[in-house]
């Protein structure tokens, strides 16, 4: 082999290859945590975020033009884990749907080569489907979450 996908290659086709078109929502920055997420889930609409971070992670929520598909893309700039919510309401959210997630994470020194050209590459899981969601980001982590109906 003679050639290998660096870094951003490798985030720009796993974002392009999940594209859907319908912006729904996004968000920017991080808040701490609180020991009941259920609570944060139900009341999300008069919660007051404390302890906001700005600068470390961003996500983007859209869907597919028939809203058959759900598609969150989320980076985690911190050299520390953070925790992405995703709180999924209104009359088109599936009743039953497959999530896979796609992660890509990798230190700010480390590259891809012709002896490891996969050192960069996501990594796909599938969890559970439920409305309200919590993924576990690592430090420098990009992250495609895909829910599509069943």
């Amino acid at each position: 082999m003679s050639w290998f996908p660096g870094g951003a290659y490798v985030v720009e086709k796993l974002f392009r290859e999940h594209f859907a078109e319908t912006y729904l929502a996004s968000t920017s920055g991080t808040f701490r945590d609180i020991d009941t997420r259920g609570t944060f889930f139900s009341d999300i609409s008069q919660m007051k975020p404390e302890g906001w971070q700005p600068g470390t992670v961003d996500a983007i929520a859209t869907a597919s033009a028939d809203a058959r598909r759900i598609v969150v893309k989320a980076v985690n700039y911190q050299g520390s884990a953070n925790t992405l919510l995703v709180h999924l309401q209104g009359s088109r959210i599936p009743a039953s749907a497959t999530v896979t997630i796609y992660m890509i994470t990798a230190g700010l020194h480390d590259t891809a080569s012709l002896e490891q050209p996969d050192r960069i590459k996501p990594v796909e899981r599938t969890i559970e489907y439920r409305p309200d969601l919590t993924i576990d980001l690592e430090p420098y982590t990009v992250a495609v979450i895909a829910i599509a109906a069943r």
